[in-house]
């Protein structure tokens, strides 16, 4: 009976005998090391990409702060500087104002401030035209800001008006002598493109504490002190035509007008026209008002005096 059931039941198969012979453990692990190098190969790639991308942006970045930068930087000197003349304007005259009121009553000086007209600007621009005027102040701007001293503060007030802040001074005396030399280079002539021009300037005077404690008293007063020293005749624009060797002035109720190559230009009428109503004659050279309020009997120099109106170019 077991023979022939052992006859008819088949052989048992052996697993093992059926299973692919085992690999080596040394190329096991050199195909795990290359799939894992091929993973970090991906991820390394990836991450150089994601450098690079962080650093265009952060060059964007920065690129956007420096232009914000000067932005923020052109709107400050916008808001405290003139366009026209690069001075500081009012609203930086008044911060100016408060810091050298503060200095000198620390140190127990007086602060003067200057008001400056240009005589008979209005006939110049007509003569000439509105570009030449502005060429013209900007030229008197770049003589005011060379010839004071670095504690002192040069302001377009509008026009063809200037503010000068003088602080720490000794008196009266001091800022007169300054004022005087302000107005002697002022007078020098300008060159604006092919013509010469010579323009006096009226200068009115204030003191702090004397004439008043706030900027805007100061203002005041010196600018009816300006109008005062405008009132003595003072000398009228002179303008110079080298290609025409043409002079275009009054003087002691004359025109001065060598001969012409040519008739004169509408301009160069109307201007003259407009010398012969306002300087039908010339009075002596203007003596500076000062503030009657002010110590007369002080003969104090302004600190620094030998900076006061340096040569210029302008």
């Amino acid at each position: 009976m077991s023979k022939r059931m052992s006859k008819r039941m088949p052989h048992a198969v052996n697993a093992e005998d059926s299973a692919p012979p085992p690999l080596d453990r040394a190329a096991t692990g050199a195909l795990d090391l290359r799939f894992a190098l091929a993973a970090s190969r991906q991820h390394l790639g990836a991450a150089l990409q994601q450098i690079d991308a962080l650093l265009e942006q952060r060059s964007r970045l920065e690129q956007q702060l420096i232009r914000l930068a000067q932005a923020v930087a052109q709107a400050r000197r916008h808001a405290h500087h003139d366009e026209l003349t690069g001075l500081p304007n009012r609203a930086l005259l008044l911060d100016r104002f408060e810091q050298v009121v503060a200095l000198g009553a620390r140190q127990q000086k007086q602060v003067a401030l200057l008001f400056l007209d240009l005589d008979g600007f209005k006939s110049i621009n007509d003569a000439l035209g509105h570009a030449a005027g502005d060429r013209l102040l900007q030229q008197v701007a770049a003589r005011l800001a060379a010839c004071i001293r670095t504690s002192d503060t040069a302001c377009r007030y509008g026009g063809d008006e200037f503010v000068i802040l003088l602080p720490e001074l000794d008196g009266q005396q001091s800022a007169v002598s300054t004022a005087e030399k302000i107005r002697a280079h002022l007078a020098k002539p300008y060159c604006v493109g092919t013509t010469v021009i010579t323009v006096t300037t009226s200068i009115g005077i204030a003191l702090y504490p004397v004439d008043g404690k706030e900027c805007g008293d100061l203002i005041r007063v010196s600018d009816l002190q300006m109008y005062h020293d405008k009132s003595r005749a003072p000398a009228p624009p002179r303008i110079l035509e080298p290609a025409l060797h043409t002079y275009i002035a009054i003087q002691a109720g004359s025109t001065i007008m060598p001969t012409r190559t040519r008739r004169p230009t509408p301009a160069e009428q109307k201007f003259e026209r407009v010398q012969e109503e306002a300087f039908s004659n010339e009075g002596a050279p203007p003596t500076l008002p000062t503030s009657p309020a002010a110590n007369a009997d002080d003969g104090g120099v302004a600190a620094g005096e030998g900076q006061h109106c340096r040569s210029s170019g302008a």
